[in-house]
């Protein structure tokens, strides 16, 4: 008779998510969203779809005495596709054959603002509590000839506007160490037109690697979408899909998330009567980020 003892394999240990931006260099991402619509009325159907591709530059500008981060945003490049059934309208802002359509109004306050630097205070977890270059931005702003962009720019850097709109894509993180297969929530507000959406998502770490001197924590996430039917929409008019799943990379190396992809579905519809059509509204937003390895 032969007998063995095998140790267990060591428990590996877990990791505080935490940015740092410790590189020491600035980070550039490329950043797209797609978000495709369907309607359907009367056995009539009506596509919509649009796009955006932008390449983004952050970069650590201090470290303050409270322990929050002053990170610097920037977008470098933009692109935006709009289909219309069969119409299209593209832009790129590298493309030289597009200079024509820089103050066309679905462009052109992305534009306007293109390398405007946002500095955004953020907490380690990657919470951001305030916009430190608020004046800056304001300045900006009012020097804007055009008395109807500069509302329309005005309307869309609004500080609060700003910080909830960098927390969607920053505020996931855990506030303990973690390990494989460990979960937490977090939950995040955004609007879409006459819409407000609240989004509820579990997060549940799926692996860590070794990377250079730090980890690859790649967690991923599922959740659900709360809201409300406009008042304008009949009663009939039921919630049939409101579902968000997708995952990201958080580098403890570099000290920031370097990948994000995520896939939101919300649908309604119903029939106005028997025998009557059903009619639905559907839609399908994709947002994913990766970080630019030069």
């Amino acid at each position: 008779m032969v007998s063995a003892a095998f140790a267990e394999p060591e428990k590996q240990p877990e990791v505080k998510l935490a940015y740092t931006y410790q590189i020491g260099e600035p980070v550039r991402y490329r950043f797209d969203s797609y978000q495709f619509m369907v309607q359907i009325a009367m056995d009539q159907v009506s596509t919509t779809s649009q796009s955006t591709s932008s390449v983004l530059r952050r970069e650590l500008l201090d470290e303050r005495e409270d322990g929050t981060l002053v990170v610097s945003s920037q977008t470098e490049q933009y692109a935006f596709e709009q289909k219309v059934n069969d119409e299209i309208y593209a832009f790129d802002s590298e493309n030289p054959e597009h200079e024509s359509q820089r103050d066309d109004p679905q462009v052109r306050a992305q534009i306007e603002t293109l390398g405007w630097p946002t500095q955004f205070v953020m907490t380690p977890l990657g919470e951001v509590v305030g916009i430190a270059n608020e004046s800056q931005i304001t300045q900006k702003i009012d020097a804007v000839e055009d008395s109807s962009l500069r509302d329309e720019i005005r309307a869309q850097y609004s500080t609060p506007i700003l910080i909830r709109e960098a927390n969607i894509f920053s505020k996931l993180l855990s506030e303990n160490p973690v390990g494989v297969g460990d979960s937490w929530s977090v939950s995040y507000v955004f609007d879409e037109e006459a819409m407000s959406f609240k989004v509820n998502q579990q997060m549940t770490v799926a692996s860590i690697l070794d990377w250079k001197e730090g980890k690859r924590v790649r967690v991923e996430f599922k959740g659900t979408i709360d809201f409300e039917m406009p008042a304008e929409f009949p009663a009939f008019m039921k919630v049939e899909e409101r579902s968000i799943e997708g995952s990201f990379v958080f580098n403890t190396h570099i000290g920031t998330l370097t990948e994000y992809r995520s896939r939101m579905s919300i649908g309604f519809g119903g029939s106005p009567g028997e025998g009557i059509p059903k009619v639905s509204v559907s839609t399908t937003l994709r947002t994913e980020f990766e970080m630019i390895d030069d």
